[in-house]
């Protein structure tokens, strides 16, 4: 089972928010993903994500997809 949260689920348990028990069973593997705004490849993986000769964007919307949080 692969899931994802933005939550911090350590946290969230030791409040009672979320299942101690499942916790566990969910915490197999972690693999922690940067946000996008931290990625050192992001034009890279922007231009991977839109290969396709039918999606463009402009100068400008790149800039905004940088500086959104």
């Amino acid at each position: 089972m692969i899931s994802s949260t933005h939550h911090s689920l350590d946290a969230r348990m030791r409040d009672g928010t979320f299942r101690e028990d499942l916790y566990y069973r969910l915490n197999g593997a972690r693999v922690s993903l940067p946000p996008l705004r931290e990625r050192t490849d992001f034009d890279w993986l922007l231009r991977k994500l839109l290969d396709d000769d039918r999606v463009t964007l402009s100068s400008a919307a790149r800039e905004r997809l940088h500086r959104h949080d």
